[in-house]
């Protein structure tokens, strides 16, 4: 009786099994014979290669030509219907089926003009860059190129169409191809004169330029730009003097070049002063002092590193006071002046008190502790541990270090 009821049981299990096998199929099945009889142009996947099958938003042509304006003008409220569709899939969260009908639009945007082409493929690129859609950027990026080497086959390249390419390219990301496109219009713009042309393509390369990390090609554009300023006074308020020679400190610190840098930045402080704006200036003298030292020009960064920290004292900048003195202090130390580095490190127990930077309290005892150890100056060295140790328990950190300095130095000292 049981291996009865077990048999029919494990009978309806297999049907049961069979039934929702095949229902599955025919769900997975079903959306792909539909799409099988769907034309060509409506389930290929993202190409922008011409499909063999006519598009029937087209006129009839027998051949390959032109489209009347009166056909482009109904193409192109139908290409705008097509837009339009493709946006409500991507708010309804159809991404795929967005970018299917973008590809359809994108393909017949070509039968009106290039520059009609450019600007929907820049329109389209931009989404798919936003939503990591890799393959559609990759494509579009390849037509723009298409389309560039197409234009310059016949030049000269309509300024409106050259722009667009150079905007398609820098919002797609494609540097090499964007840095040619705006070295052209750049060109452009020199041979008829237009100045405000020749600062946004100067800007433009500068910053390609500098994304890409050719930091001598970025340094030469925003040197440009500031020249420009000097030739053209009528335009000293469209060109940001400040921005690009902070852009080009910035630069001369990557590539190392401390002369460039230091005339940069003491351009920048001219900049501030004739402002009246002294705020930003103790940074810069700190990093000019620091280009000296690399140049080894101590005395110069010495001087530098004292002016910078007198100037931030007297605007109550005390991390930038405080830094210029522990870079002062580090400088004397390697030059083995030591009697002037502990009064420098007096000086910046000052500073820190005045910030009630208590951790920089420590570290200063414990650098005058090893000063005066390493000139057996016993007593002062004590003296120092002793108050590094003070401050250490306080901050429950590095007990144990200053514990030890004061107990080897008293088992080889005794007053």
């Amino acid at each position: 009786m049981f291996q009865f009821i077990f048999g029919f049981l494990n009978l309806c299990q297999s049907r049961v099994f069979a039934l929702i096998l095949m229902f599955s199929i025919a769900i997975i099945a079903t959306p792909l014979l539909a799409e099988n009889n769907l034309p060509k142009w409506q389930r290929q996947s993202f190409s922008l290669q011409e499909p063999k099958e006519a598009d029937p938003l087209l006129p009839p042509m027998s051949k390959k030509r032109s489209l009347t304006p009166e056909e482009k003008l109904t193409l192109e409220k139908s290409l705008d219907e097509l837009y339009s569709q493709a946006e409500a899939q991507l708010l309804a969260g159809n991404i795929s089926q967005a970018f299917q009908i973008w590809n359809r639009e994108l393909l017949l945007r070509r039968y009106l003009d290039p520059l009609a082409e450019v600007q929907a493929l820049t329109r389209v690129g931009k989404i798919a860059l936003a939503r990591e859609r890799t393959l559609e950027v990759q494509v579009i990026s390849q037509r723009l190129q298409v389309i560039k080497l197409q234009a310059q086959s016949k030049p000269p390249i309509e300024p409106q169409l050259l722009q667009a390419l150079g905007d398609a390219f820098v919002s797609l990301l494609a540097r090499e191809p964007a840095v040619e496109i705006y070295q052209q219009i750049l060109a452009n713009a020199k041979a008829t004169g237009d100045i405000s042309a020749q600062i946004v393509a100067l800007n433009t390369l500068a910053q390609l330029e500098l994304n890409g990390l050719n930091f001598a090609k970025a340094a030469a554009a925003y040197e440009e730009l500031i020249a420009l300023k000097q030739k053209n006074e009528s335009i000293q308020d469209t060109l940001d003097e400040e921005f690009y020679l902070k852009q080009l400190a910035f630069i001369y610190q990557q590539t190392k070049e401390h002369q460039k840098s230091i005339n940069i930045r003491t351009k920048l402080i001219k900049h501030y002063l004739a402002r009246q704006n002294p705020l930003p200036v103790p940074a810069l003298q700190i990093a000019i002092a620091a280009d000296y030292e690399a140049l080894g020009r101590l005395a110069t960064a010495a001087q530098t590193y004292q002016e910078a920290y007198t100037l931030a004292w007297s605007l109550e900048q005390f991390a930038y006071a405080a830094e210029a003195l522990q870079k002062l202090a580090t400088l004397l130390r390697t030059q083995n002046k030591l009697d002037e580095a502990i009064q420098v490190y007096q000086t910046l127990l000052l500073v820190e008190q005045r910030s009630f930077n208590t951790f920089g309290l420590m570290n200063i005892y414990d650098q005058l502790g090893q000063i005066y150890l390493a000139r057996q100056a016993y007593t002062e060295a004590l003296v120092a541990f002793q108050r590094g140790l003070d401050i250490a328990k306080q901050l429950n950190y590095q007990e144990e270090y200053f514990t030890r300095q004061i107990q080897e130095i008293s088992q080889k000292y005794s007053p």
